[in-house]
């Protein structure tokens, strides 16, 4: 593990500072970064993208194994200090905003590819969704982000959310292990997981539409603790009538609050609406 005081060195000779509007904190245990690359599978000629890689030390195990890997980095200081690290032919270094990222410009269409991360805190789901939502979307999202994040993904039984059921529409998300605050620098005040989102839509959805899906669970929980069935009747384009219905023929009961609809119960919903 890179010591304090070798990341302090190097970002004070190279004027650099971890992000903190954007929540940022480097992953430095070799030995958590080596179960993070075995865990994402990663095979000789695969196509990797990288955001955020900061000093580049997941950049590194990652590039052990396949030389096909786009750093996507928002700050000019650390994209200068990448180039450095690896030169331009070793890595393809991307200065975007991830979130403004074209990904058909990277070329990846016709090959595939894997985001694996340790994605800064305060924009983690963002850019989660919206590498499921892009229409060249990855095969597998293997990132690190906070646990509490990771399990609410998950989604417990029960514990349904808009961010757990969007990302149900697009994948299975699994949470792998956790890491402690102390394999970071700087060192966060929370403890962080592993996600793994293998990607996939589900035949069901296609069918009925994913924007239907997204603007029913976007109605349904936009009170979180009214009823499901209150806040869908508030809109007019469901009769009370017709809900009511939808609501026995998917298994529903009337008094159930949004969060308490499982993903499969949902689909069964939107279908009967």
């Amino acid at each position: 593990m890179l010591k304090k005081s070798e990341i302090r060195s190097i970002l004070l000779s190279h004027s650099l500072a971890p992000i903190r509007g954007l929540g940022q904190n480097f992953l430095i245990d070799e030995r958590v970064i080596e179960k993070l690359v075995r865990a994402s599978n990663i095979k000789r000629g695969d196509f990797i993208v990288e955001v955020g890689p900061g000093l580049g030390v997941l950049t590194d195990a990652v590039l052990r194994r396949t030389s096909n890997v786009f750093a996507v980095e928002i700050d000019r200081g650390f994209v200068e200090f990448l180039k450095e690290r690896f030169g331009d032919q070793k890595l393809k270094i991307v200065h975007r905003d991830v979130l403004n990222l074209d990904i058909a410009g990277l070329a990846l269409k016709n090959y595939g590819y894997k985001v694996v991360s340790n994605l800064p805190f305060n924009i983690a789901t963002a850019v989660i969704i919206f590498f499921l939502k892009n229409k060249i979307s990855p095969s597998e999202i293997i990132v690190v982000l906070q646990k509490e994040v990771a399990e609410r993904i998950v989604e417990k039984e029960g514990k349904s959310s808009v961010l757990s059921l969007t990302v149900r529409i697009f994948g299975e998300p699994q949470k792998l292990f956790d890491i402690n605050p102390g394999s970071f620098y700087p060192r966060p005040k929370v403890v962080c997981s592993v996600l793994k989102i293998k990607t996939k839509i589900k035949r069901d959805l296609n069918d009925l539409g994913i924007e239907k899906f997204l603007e029913a669970i976007r109605l349904g929980f936009r009170f979180k603790r009214k009823l499901l069935l209150r806040n869908l009747g508030r809109d007019e384009e469901f009769d009370l009538f017709e809900l009511k219905k939808a609501f026995i023929n998917s298994g529903i009961d009337s008094s159930a609050r949004p969060e308490e609809v499982s993903f499969a119960k949902w689909i069964r919903l939107v279908k009967s609406l």
